[in-house]
């Protein structure tokens, strides 16, 4: 067994496989979910999501009441949910999923990947911003 330094040989585990080729390091299910976390914590911040609450099958997005939203995609969006999401237009605005796995698909789908989709989907609410060209 050889242990090289990382800046060396790369990101590799201490041990090789016989023969001297190195086996790349596995990144372990822990760090991978704090890093998915934190990725998703970024796109909270930049869709102006302050909470993300769960609630047994029911998910709360709590909107930045500042947030520059085009009120006219927010029909639509619910609609795409077919009855699972609901718009609370109240002094802080949000959202509420409600999970109801009719599907095998949205059993399959991991909590993770479902805030993911849905931090991607209350992003497209925001308005585009429109560059100022200064003469």
């Amino acid at each position: 067994m050889r242990i090289h330094p990382i800046g060396e040989r790369g990101l590799f585990q201490k041990n090789e496989i016989a023969g001297g080729v190195p086996r790349p390091a596995r990144t372990p299910r822990k760090v991978q979910q704090l890093l998915q976390i934190a990725g998703l914590k970024a796109l909270a911040h930049s869709a102006y999501v302050t909470a993300v609450e769960q609630k047994g099958e029911e998910f709360r997005f709590t909107m930045y009441e500042k947030a520059k939203v085009n009120p006219q995609k927010i029909p639509p969006l619910i609609q795409s949910y077919r009855g699972n999401l609901v718009f609370k237009a109240e002094a802080v605005p949000y959202f509420v999923y409600y999970k109801k796995g009719r599907n095998k698909k949205e059993k399959d789908e991991t909590v993770l990947e479902l805030v993911k989709k849905l931090l991607n989907d209350i992003k497209s609410l925001l308005e585009e911003k429109k560059d100022v060209i200064m003469k």
